[in-house]
């Protein structure tokens, strides 16, 4: 009899201890099946850290048979005094991600990322532009005018961490001219202004500008 009673204690604690396992075990399948989204913030020119940045993360849901058109919001935080940022969410079916990061007097930024696998880990650095734009007044307004004035101007020499600022391919106008070409720039950085004048003769010309954060700077030409 107390042979039995001891066998069945034994049978009640060797349940007892499979049980506990499988709850680590469980919990175990549990974290490994959390996505992960973190990186860091810094911004341009100082590459320094960046805190208190709005970071977003939304989604794309994959659902059987089909995609849906317009995101979902994952969740939201700020980057701490180091510009650390984190996301942990469980096992989704997606089929594309969205950070987007924003600050104040910078240029908000968006980041497409596909998914990776059902379950992954994804790390991003990223840099902040402060916000500036460029407006260049260009007037043929000297006599004699003719259809076949021309000027060849570009604005150059950006930050490769900008990557939303303006093309830097030469643009060409002829004749009687009145305008305003507007670029997106990086502030608080210098930018290389180009332009060839053919008027009764050609002249080169080649400059720096440095940018302003956070406001409309201008240069004008008049030729």
């Amino acid at each position: 009899m107390k042979g039995k009673l001891l066998s069945a204690k034994g049978q009640i604690s060797f349940v007892f201890i499979a049980l506990l396992l499988m709850g680590i075990g469980l919990n175990s399948c549990k974290e490994e099946e959390m996505n992960e989204v973190s990186g860091f913030v810094i911004g341009y020119p100082e590459l320094e850290t960046l805190d208190n940045v709005e970071v977003q993360l939304d989604v794309k849901k994959a659902t059987q048979g089909s995609y849906a058109t317009s995101w979902e919001n994952l969740g939201t935080t700020t980057t701490d005094s180091d510009g650390k940022f984190d996301f942990s969410f469980e096992n989704i079916r997606a089929y594309e991600y969205r950070l987007i990061i924003s600050r104040e007097n910078y240029r908000t930024k968006t980041i497409l990322f596909e998914p990776k696998d059902y379950v992954s880990t994804y790390d991003f650095q990223e840099t902040m532009i402060k916000d500036a734009s460029l407006e260049i007044t260009i007037r043929n307004m000297i006599f004699p005018m003719n259809p076949s004035d021309e000027i060849r101007i570009r604005v150059s020499d950006y930050p490769v961490e900008c990557t939303d600022c303006s093309g830097s391919d030469f643009i060409t106008l002829y004749g009687a001219i009145d305008t305003v070409l507007t670029y997106m720039v990086a502030g608080d950085d210098e930018v290389l202004i180009e332009y060839t004048i053919d008027k009764d003769g050609s002249e080169y010309f080649r400059s720096t500008q440095y940018m302003h954060p956070n406001q409309t700077n201008t240069k004008t030409i008049h030729f």
